[in-house]
């Protein structure tokens, strides 16, 4: 399997993750975030 086949597979599957950014301050911010990935 290829890295992008891979990649697409993990996308594929799952429905969620985490988005981290720094505040001004430099404390990290995580976020929940959904998704949908459509193959097209």
């Amino acid at each position: 399997m290829t890295d992008d086949a891979a990649l697409r597979a993990l996308f594929a599957t799952r429905k969620g993750g985490v988005l981290a950014t720094l505040k001004r301050d430099g404390r990290p911010q995580l976020s929940n975030v959904n998704y949908a990935y459509d193959e097209a």
